[in-house]
């Protein structure tokens, strides 16, 4: 069998989705999370969506970067996404390329920012 995907809790609050993520970091993983969020805000009918990932504690291998920003932008049309994530938030390269090709995410360090964000948009 192939790899194991990350770990995930999906919830709703109010008309924001909150999905929680962990494991070891890995493309393949990510690019499976990255269809994994686009298909669960379309089953509820989410716009918004905002993704815990404090439990990652590496950042993302520099080779991997520039393509999860394209994938992120591909698959990510119509949604407002925010990742919480400290590391990654010091280097928003994936943000960048994602946001460059017409995806609307941010990589913020807090829940308490990413919240503001979401709800700005």
């Amino acid at each position: 069998m192939g790899e194991q995907d990350y770990t995930t809790q999906i919830s709703e609050d109010g008309d924001v989705l909150r999905i929680v993520v962990g494991g070891t970091l890995d493309f393949g993983r990510t690019a499976r999370f990255v269809t994994l969020v686009r298909d669960a805000a379309k089953a509820r009918g989410r716009k918004r969506v905002l993704i815990d990932a404090r439990a990652f504690k590496e950042p993302m291998p520099n080779k991997d970067r520039f393509a999860m920003g394209e994938l992120i932008a591909a698959e990510w049309g119509g949604l407002r996404v925010a990742i919480v994530n400290p590391i990654a938030a010091q280097n928003r390269f994936v943000e960048t390329v994602a946001v460059n090709r017409g995806a609307d995410t941010r990589t913020l360090a807090t829940l308490p920012e990413a919240l503001e964000w979401l709800q700005l948009g």
